[in-house]
């Protein structure tokens, strides 16, 4: 778990949160199951962590640059083919730098995450687990960037 490998790197490098060093942990959902999802989500809350999450996968937090996508995403073959389009990423790969075409539609992809993480709020889904698909909390993390940038 991605977590738990977090709080054992730091066992051996210098980590000053006191002094605004943060850890952020980004995964996809993937294979892990629910009961891993909460232990992840508990030792970040422990250790002082932030998770960016995504469901089905991280390529989700790029089809929101393009479309406002609120419906069950089966797998990451399903986003990427979704992704795979003229007028968005044609040709994607996941080793290709995509931050010119994407950041001019990075307000466009907040507002949809951050619509996504109303409505499973208000069903009261949780939002680290395999039911919140679709999901991404990528938006924290740039939000929490764009905000140190300024």
């Amino acid at each position: 778990m991605l977590v738990l490998g977090a709080k054992n790197l730091i066992k051996h490098d210098p980590y000053y949160p006191e002094d605004g060093d943060l850890i952020w942990c980004v995964f996809d959902c993937d294979s892990n199951s629910n009961e891993d999802l909460r232990e992840a989500e508990r030792i970040a809350e422990e250790y002082g962590y932030h998770i960016a999450f995504s469901n089905p996968c991280f390529e989700l937090w790029y089809l929101l640059h393009f479309i406002d996508h609120g419906a069950y995403l089966k797998d990451s073959s399903i986003v990427i083919s979704k992704l795979d389009m003229d007028g968005r990423l044609k040709g994607y790969s996941k080793s290709k730098d995509y931050y010119d075409i994407l950041k001019p539609l990075r307000q466009h992809a907040v507002k949809r995450a951050q619509m996504l993480i109303e409505k499973h709020k208000k069903t009261g889904q949780p939002l680290l687990q395999r039911d919140s698909n679709p999901h991404t909390s990528v938006v924290s993390l740039v939000l929490y960037l764009e905000k140190r940038n300024t």
